[in-house]
């Protein structure tokens, strides 16, 4: 299995004109189900319009697999006039559309906010090319020629009989025995252009005997998963008719509908992070040790701990650059350790943030949506003659309050007293 990853700081890139802070300030999801609802329903969302090659009446054996998980609720959208037409869905299936790139900007915006895309290109090298637009910003280009098959096929040669050719450990192809994709337009991973961190890895690839252009077996890549930083998940296939009524009854591909609805809606697996401790939120960057100590662990649905790829950034507020990236130390029992050096660094508010991800599973970060850790920077202590609250309240606040009420209480008396003294006093001198 192949995986792109950028490494180091550009590894997180995440953060460069799409930032980090500023992908989860725009979303209106939490972290608890990573972008989808966990209590409510799943909405799958399959777009049929004038613009598409099929028509409803062709993809309602698929209507009815999804349906029939009790979870799950599919809606047909014929129209796509704004974003919220495709953000009303939790997933969200574009196949066989001939001009995705009209839509690239919603489709965007959707797994920037956590949206779960299927995608797959529909036959003809101008409706590639149209496709290709959209999927070569995040670094995927499909072939505009079909793969072909000597001998594993089913009726004609452009219809892949496809057996153990993918990874197993994979949620979306567990239990698979076979898959039928026709007229399936191969793909490849090209450098992409989207300043976003993102996992690329395939899902399906060929047969020995499936070929196109020299290239056979597990170096033609059929199907490909992706997992964004913000959450988001795309599935690129290469075939859109697997998924029509007169094929998504050849071998599992009804199965593999079923297993990819649950993995795109986290119901096979999810990271969650927990008992996150951070030393300080406030760090004196001229001091001999101005460290910060963050500990936190990581675990599964199951809550089963995971070992994961988790790093710790630091960015000052309103920034697209992370001023500090650093990986955690795994310490065992999905335990995780960073220690983070401020020195020499300006006074300032900083946010801090863990960003843990597994691949099959996907991202995940803390704090929740909106609510970003802050560590203060300061050169050093500030002092004043004025005491804290506590102390003000104690000594100062407290007595004086007491000295006017007994006052208060007291005083009429003591004028009263006075008087009757001062009369007293008057008859004796009188007398």
């Amino acid at each position: 299995m192949k995986i792109t990853k950028i490494s180091g700081i550009f590894l997180v890139s995440l953060l460069l004109m799409v930032a980090l802070p500023q992908i989860y300030a725009n979303s209106q999801t939490l972290n608890s189900s990573y972008g989808l609802k966990q209590m409510e329903k799943v909405k799958v969302g399959i777009y049929i319009g004038t613009d598409t090659a099929f028509i409803q009446e062709h993809v309602t054996s698929l209507i009815d697999i999804i349906n029939s998980l009790q979870w799950a609720q599919v809606n047909v959208i014929s129209q796509i006039n704004s974003y919220s037409d495709i953000a009303s869905s939790d997933v969200f299936i574009m196949i066989g559309n001939y001009n995705l790139s009209k839509y690239s900007d919603y489709l965007d915006q959707f797994l920037f906010e956590g949206g779960r895309l299927i995608i797959a290109p529909p036959r003809g090298e101008g409706d590639i090319k149209w496709f290709n637009n959209f999927t070569e910003r995040y670094g995927v280009e499909f072939y505009t020629d079909l793969a072909i098959d000597n001998e594993s096929y089913i009726g004609e040669n452009t219809t892949v009989r496809l057996v153990d050719s993918w990874d197993k450990s994979s949620p979306i192809l567990s239990r698979i025995d076979m898959l039928a994709m026709p007229e399936v337009h191969p793909l490849q991973f090209i450098n992409k252009t989207i300043d976003l961190e993102l996992v690329r890895y395939p899902l399906i690839w060929g047969m020995n005997t499936t070929q196109l252009n020299g290239k056979n077996g597990s170096d033609l890549i059929l199907a490909a998963a992706m997992e964004l930083a913000s959450s988001g998940k795309m599935v690129m296939l290469g075939s859109y008719e697997m998924f029509l009524n007169s094929n998504i009854k050849h071998g599992d591909n009804g199965f593999f509908v079923l297993n990819l609805i649950s993995w795109l809606s986290d119901k096979a697996d999810r990271l969650e992070i927990k008992d996150v401790y951070v030393s300080t939120d406030k760090v004196i960057v001229n001091s001999p040790n101005p460290i910060v100590e963050v500990n936190f662990t990581v675990v599964d649905i199951n809550g089963t701990p995971v070992q994961t790829d988790a790093r710790i950034l630091v960015f000052r507020r309103a920034s697209s650059l992370p001023l500090i990236v650093l990986n955690a130390t795994y310490l065992g029992d999905g335990k995780y350790s960073a220690v983070i050096d401020f020195k020499g660094q300006r006074s300032s508010i900083v946010q801090l943030w863990i960003l843990v991800h597994k691949k099959y599973i996907g991202y995940f970060v803390w704090p929740n949506l909106g609510e970003p850790y802050e560590i203060e920077l300061i050169k050093h202590l500030r002092y004043t003659i004025f005491p804290d609250v506590l102390t003000a309240t104690l000594f100062i606040i407290i007595p004086l309050l007491g000295f006017l009420f007994v006052l208060i209480r007291f005083y009429p008396r003591y004028r009263a007293n006075k008087k009757l003294i001062n009369d007293i006093e008057k008859k004796t001198e009188a007398s």
